[in-house]
């Protein structure tokens, strides 16, 4: 006779569990997932199901071929032409407000390029923008942060409102028509990709941050990866002339 084990309760003779998680949810998995008892009381791992390892053995020989097959990103530029700067003047911002003929101002601009359902990267950049300005709060060195969307079909005004105000009110998001946003693409040397999926689609695009001063001169152009305390350092040093 073979009979499945029970889920156990967060103990410590159970670590695959929460310890402090009173109903006993997994970290995950099940705990009981692939397990039997014995007629004689001791616990037996169940062998791996065949699609299961067909899975794993898919997607080891898989990866390499896909990171063959999908196209370089564009390396970002290392300076930025007077056509670049004038095309994100004719934007408008999240608030219907069109950008000011002398920008960037004079603090500087920190921009970078997203789209508002961008499930992990953007997110991700928008968090750390955020605690790398706070950060320099007491330097001086805070450029003003830029974010301009790469969907002008789905960002509109309000979308794009609501979704920066979740992360902090000092960013400024730009928008513009189709054939504004690919004016950006083309004089900013990005790379942008629509990817069509389940229905909807996502953008596969340049994730470095370019920081500006208030002449639209490049200082820099930052990895999107950077944690904010190293953002942050990076930021000072450009704008102090290193």
């Amino acid at each position: 006779m073979v009979r499945r084990l029970q889920c156990l309760p967060p103990t410590l003779s159970n670590p695959l569990q929460r310890q402090n998680d009173p109903t006993g949810e997994p970290l995950g998995f099940s705990p009981c997932h692939n397990w039997k008892v014995t007629d004689h009381g001791q616990a037996m791992k169940l062998p791996l199901p065949p699609v299961f390892i067909a899975a794993v053995l898919l997607l080891v020989v898989g990866l390499p071929v896909a990171y063959l097959a999908w196209p370089a990103p564009t390396p970002p530029p290392v300076s930025l032409s007077a056509t670049a700067i004038e095309s994100v003047r004719v934007l408008r911002d999240h608030q219907g407000a069109p950008v000011a003929e002398n920008w960037p101002t004079e603090n500087g601009a920190l921009v970078f390029f997203g789209f508002t359902h961008c499930a992990d990267i953007c997110p991700t950049t928008l968090i750390r923008v955020r605690d790398a300005l706070n950060q320099l709060e007491d330097s001086g060195r805070q450029p003003t942060p830029t974010f301009i969307t790469l969907d002008p079909e789905r960002d509109t005004m309000d979308r794009l409102k609501a979704y920066l105000g979740f992360f902090d009110p000092r960013i400024r998001g730009l928008a513009g028509t189709s054939q504004q946003i690919g004016q950006i693409v083309e004089t900013w040397g990005l790379y942008a990709r629509r990817v069509d999926f389940d229905n909807t689609y996502l953008l596969d695009h340049t994730t470095a941050l370019f920081l500006l001063d208030n002449r639209g001169e490049l200082l820099g152009v930052l990895s999107g990866q950077l944690e904010a305390a190293e953002l942050a350092r990076r930021i000072r040093q450009l704008m102090d002339g290193g």
